[in-house]
């Protein structure tokens, strides 16, 4: 996933617009030596790519992590999200970040580009995978300041039932995006984090006692589209993302 999504960002004429930051952060017990084998994968890869791209292998106050985790990851997501916001707050919301005052740093010093908020925030699993067309796609989406929701089509594992017949087969199940449950997914939307912030959205609101924690995805995406504002969310039917 990060490798494939470093080399769209590297061959896309947006590379010197766009301020793209990976955080990884292990939502399960992984060994010490396969967390420092993702140290260095992202090193090597911030290397190669340069500009305005940066991994951050990143564990802000993480919760207690579990071979198994009962919260299919949300906890973890929910407390990566409080960080970035907390970067966002500090900006003026009524004159949105704008991403070209990084030329003005040295872009090569990481610790100056972790200062900028994110303007822009999508989760999604370490397992699926992209379309070469990803980052192109939405990106031009991104620096339209008319939307503040943007998702797209996807295949997923799972059965869906879209028309008049099912399609039983386990695998490869494509779905054409849309705000109904079973119809979107974490890895197939990204909002603006202003949006995060005036929505007060979070993935567990209850905590462990958040209910449907199969499609906490679906329940908070639904309540961030709610909270945009009129025509500013946008779905690209194009397959973009695998579930896997």
């Amino acid at each position: 996933l990060v490798q494939s999504l470093a080399a769209q960002y590297r061959l896309s004429n947006l590379r010197n617009r766009v301020l793209l930051q990976l955080y990884i952060t292990c939502t399960e017990t992984v060994t010490t030596t396969f967390e420092w084998k993702l140290r260095d994968l992202a090193d090597r890869i911030n290397a190669l790519v340069g500009g305005l791209f940066l991994i951050v292998f990143s564990d802000p106050e993480q919760p207690q992590r579990h071979f198994s985790n009962p919260f299919y990851g949300y906890d973890s997501t929910d407390t990566l999200l409080s960080h970035l916001l907390s970067k966002r707050k500090l900006f003026d919301l009524n004159e949105p970040w704008r991403v070209d005052t990084i030329n003005r740093m040295a872009v090569n010093d990481s610790s100056l580009l972790l200062q900028n908020p994110c303007e822009w925030i999508m989760f999604t699993n370490g397992d699926n995978l992209y379309n070469s067309a990803w980052f192109q796609s939405v990106a031009e989406v991104m620096l339209h300041d008319r939307y503040e929701f943007v998702a797209w089509d996807f295949v997923t594992h799972h059965t869906r039932q879209q028309g008049a017949h099912a399609d039983t087969m386990e695998h490869q199940q494509s779905v054409r995006v849309e705000l109904k449950r079973r119809f979107i997914d974490l890895g197939s939307a990204m909002v603006k984090a202003d949006l995060y912030i005036k929505s007060n959205v979070l993935f567990l609101p209850d905590s462990l006692f958040s209910k449907d924690l199969f499609a906490r995805d679906y329940f908070s995406l639904e309540k961030l589209a709610a909270h945009a504002k009129r025509g500013a969310v946008h779905m690209i039917h194009r397959i973009l993302m695998f579930h896997q």
